[in-house]
């Protein structure tokens, strides 16, 4: 039965994403493989091939194998990077999806977004029919809703980061000390 080697894999990979900034979840049966997503967490999360390579130090050092030449990336909806890793236990592997980091704040999302609307609306396109344009004004419309939506989470983060902060907390600065 492997799911009990699963079992004591994911705590220690849990672990080791949360080193490397990013938060670890499982999804799937455990029956033939370990099914994780690995989601950027912290702003200043790690390359994914840097936690991948402590993936597989760790699985080499528990597995006992030896695993040969070097693991590769598949390419998956909505920009999610997919690796397999043999375990060396009857053809058992894990499987892990990493979830890209978004290389801007979350601010200049939002300002590159309200740009791209504010321009959209100073241009129109002449081309458009009037079912299209009303469709184009709908979107824009929908479109806003969602940056003030965006704007306000922002915010409401930006504040409970700011009551974090008044929490009296040991000092450490390392990732590995904090918890997802």
């Amino acid at each position: 039965m492997i799911a009990p080697w699963y079992v004591m894999a994911y705590t220690k990979l849990d672990r080791i994403a949360w080193r490397h900034g990013y938060a670890l979840a499982l999804h799937g049966s455990m029956a033939r493989d370990l099914d994780l997503i690995a989601i950027p967490w912290t702003d200043d999360a790690d390359d994914p091939e840097k936690m991948i390579d402590a993936f597989h130090k760790f699985i080499m050092s528990k597995a006992n194998i030896d695993i040969k030449g070097k693991y590769h990336a598949t390419k998956k909806p909505h920009g999610r990077m997919a690796y397999s890793m043999s375990i060396g236990y009857d053809g058992h592997y894990l499987d892990i999806s990493i979830m890209p980091r978004l290389l801007i704040s979350s601010e200049e999302a939002i300002q590159l977004f309200q740009n791209e609307i504010t321009w959209c609306l100073d241009h129109p396109d002449p081309m458009l029919n009037k079912d299209q344009q009303i469709g184009f004004m709908n979107g824009i419309r929908q479109a806003q809703y969602l940056l003030k939506y965006a704007e306000h989470h922002v915010q409401a983060d930006l504040r409970h980061a700011v009551d974090d902060a008044s929490v009296p907390v040991k000092p450490d600065n390392s990732k590995s000390s904090a918890n997802p």
